[in-house]
């Protein structure tokens, strides 16, 4: 099967006995980020979904993040340490607002080959998100690893008033998986560790 992005081919091999979901992230030749999903199974190939991944930029501080590793990074094989859900804080109208925070470990894999036969992993960094005002929220599957095979960010449909929430998707690799909407996102900080998550100097 063959997909075109920007005019780039992608060429998928579909295996006629999985009936897994394969999750894949590409960057185009304009420096935007791609993510399609492919389900694989009775023998055929089909796309779930396929959205620029772009929606990342209406959350604050997302230029941390960008400074950082000098892109938005998909978090591909990225672990989530931990996550906090609250609905304690109160609005102006007195209302009270569900929110999530959660931390993830992530870094870049460069092409080059570490002396046990992996590739070798750099800018490692810990990301602290914030989401407010979330809903829709299905999480599960928490465990000791929680490796994701990427942070999915698109943007929803506006609603009757004005505004776009945010879609975020862990996807599972093994261990945490699910999704929520938020109304608000907000990278929190952003801290240089080492390959353990051990952080060596916070800069944000």
């Amino acid at each position: 099967m063959v997909w075109k992005i920007d005019g780039r081919t992608r060429r998928i091999h579909s295996d006629t006995q999985s009936n897994a979901v394969f999750n894949f992230f590409g960057r185009a030749n304009n420096g935007v980020f791609y993510q399609f999903f492919v389900a694989l199974g009775a023998g055929d190939a089909r796309t779930l979904a396929l959205k620029a991944m772009d929606a990342y930029k209406v959350i604050t501080n997302h230029d941390l993040v960008i400074e950082a590793f000098g892109y938005w990074p998909s978090l591909h094989d990225a672990e989530v340490f931990w996550i906090k859900l609250e609905r304690l804080k109160e609005t102006y109208k007195g209302y009270f607002s569900p929110n999530i925070e959660f931390e993830i470990h992530g870094w870049e894999m460069t092409s080059e080959i570490a002396e046990k036969g992996f590739y070798k992993l750099h800018k490692h960094h810990l990301i602290h998100f914030k989401f407010e005002d979330i809903f829709d929220v299905e999480l599960d599957g928490f465990n000791h690893q929680n490796a994701i095979l990427g942070l999915g960010i698109t943007a929803e449909p506006r609603t009757e008033a004005g505004i776009r929430p945010l879609k975020v998707i862990f996807v599972p690799a093994y261990g945490l998986g699910g999704e929520f909407k938020a109304y608000k996102g907000t990278v929190l900080r952003i801290s240089p560790c080492d390959e353990n998550g051990k952080i060596s100097q916070q800069i944000s």
